[in-house]
C-alpha cells in the first residue's frame, strides 16, 4: 500500500495529494518534517492532513533523527502529539517512534488513542544483545497496544537480501522473552486495517 509523500511548501501540494489519493490509489499521507522551513503546524501542512482526514486515510510522520544535512527539530514527539490531538478522527503513525527519543511520547501522559508508534529503523538501535531487547520490551509495555512493527525497507538491506525477514525474526525472538503477551496487535493492528479500506471520495 503506497503512501503519498508531499512537501507542503509546494504551491500545488493539495492538488498533488488529491491526485495521489484519487487517481493513483495512495492509502495515506507521509510527512517528513526534517527541513527547517516547515513544521507540522503550518497551515499548509494542516491542509494536507485535512485532505487525508476527509478520506479516512492514515498519516505517517517521520519522528526523530534523520540523514546528515536535514534537521529533526520539527520532527519531535511533542509536535506529533499536538497534531494527533488536533485531528482525533485521523490515525497517525509516529515513524521510528522517534528512535532514541521515544520516551518523550510519554512525557505528557498517555498516547492519544489515534496515535501508533512504529519500530521501523530500529535495526540501527539493535546491539544484538540484551540492551536492545530491554528497550523494545520497554516501549511495548509503556505504550501497550499502540506500537507496531515496521522495517524502513530498503534502508537496512536491499530487496532480496532477506534483511526484512531477519528483522522480523529478531523482533519475534525479543517478544518471546516477555512474560506477558505483547505482540497481539504488533504485526496486525486494527487501526492499520484502514490502509486497505476503500477511501472516501
Amino acid at each position: 500500500a503506497g503512501f503519498a509523500g508531499i512537501d507542503p511548501r509546494r504551491s500545488e501540494a493539495a492538488d498533488l495529494l488529491c491526485w495521489a489519493f484519487d487517481e493513483l490509489g495512495a492509502r495515506g499521507l507521509k510527512l517528513h518534517p526534517t527541513s527547517a522551513s516547515w513544521t507540522l503546524h503550518d497551515d499548509r501542512t494542516l491542509r494536507l492532513v485535512e485532505i487525508a482526514a476527509q478520506r479516512g486515510l492514515v498519516v505517517l510522520v517521520h519522528v526523530g533523527d534523520t540523514f546528515p544535512g536535514l534537521v529533526d527539530r520539527n520532527a519531535s514527539p511533542h509536535a506529533l502529539l499536538t497534531l494527533a490531538e488536533r485531528f482525533p478522527e485521523v490515525t497517525f503513525i509516529g515513524g521510528h517512534a522517534g528512535f532514541r527519543r521515544w520516551r518523550e511520547f510519554g512525557a505528557e501522559g498517555p498516547l492519544p488513542p489515534n496515535l501508533l508508534l512504529d519500530v521501523s529503523g530500529w535495526q540501527s538501535l539493535d546491539d544484538g544483545g540484551d540492551a536492545f531487547a530491554r528497550e523494545l520490551l520497554e516501549i511495548l509495555r509503556r505504550f501497550r497496544g499502540q506500537v507496531v512493527f515496521g522495517t524502513d525497507s530498503p534502508f537496512f538491506g536491499m530487496p532480496g537480501s532477506d534483511a526484512d525477514s531477519r528483522w522480523r525474526t529478531r523482533v519475534r525472538e525479543v517478544l518471546a522473552l516477555a512474560d506477558e503477551p505483547l505482540g497481539e496487535s504488533f504485526f496486525d493492528h486494527p487501526l492499520l486495517r484502514l490502509v486497505n479500506r476503500e477511501p472516501v471520495r
